[in-house]
Parts: structure tokens; C-alpha cells; sequence
């Protein structure tokens, strides 16, 4: 079984698309037993997908949704900085 360490190591190979098949197999086995891991790939997928993606695109995943009234917020104090910058 991998290590935290030696999995976060074979993460960014597996991005790069440099990671041999026993080397995945192994990463896959330590994802499914370990939570803190999982939760960095993910951290580490949407920051991929931020970098590779241009800035009007989406970089957050699909299935997190911002509640509307936290929208409605956002979208209020963003109008209101761009009336006060002017």
C-alpha cells in the first residue's frame, strides 16, 4: 500500500499521463482507502482544470452549485464595486 506521500508523488504523474499501469493501480487502491487523499486529488483536479482553462471557462466541478441568494450577493456588491470604481 502507498503512503500519503509517495501517492501525492504518483498524482501529478497520473495528470501528466506518465504513470505506468501498476504505478495507477497501486494510486487507485490507496484513493479508495484514503479520504484525505481523494479530497487533495480533487483539490488538485480543479486547480488543473483552472490553469488549462481560460478565465471565462469553468474551474469549479459541475456538480458544486452556489446557493441563489448567495448569487444574488455576489452579483449585487460585484454592480456596486464597478459603480464605485467609475
Amino acid at each position: 500500500m502507498l503512503t500519503c506521500e509517495r501517492a501525492v508523488e504518483r498524482l501529478s504523474l497520473s495528470l501528466d499521463g506518465s504513470l505506468p499501469l501498476v504505478e495507477k493501480a497501486q494510486l487507485h487502491l490507496h484513493l479508495l482507502a484514503c479520504g484525505h487523499c481523494r479530497r487533495f486529488r480533487r483539490q488538485v483536479l480543479v486547480l488543473d482544470t483552472a490553469f488549462r482553462t481560460d478565465a471565462t471557462g469553468p474551474v469549479v466541478p459541475d456538480d458544486v452549485r452556489l446557493p441563489e441568494d448567495a448569487r444574488q450577493r455576489i452579483t449585487s456588491e460585484l454592480g456596486r464595486q464597478v459603480v464605485d470604481d467609475s
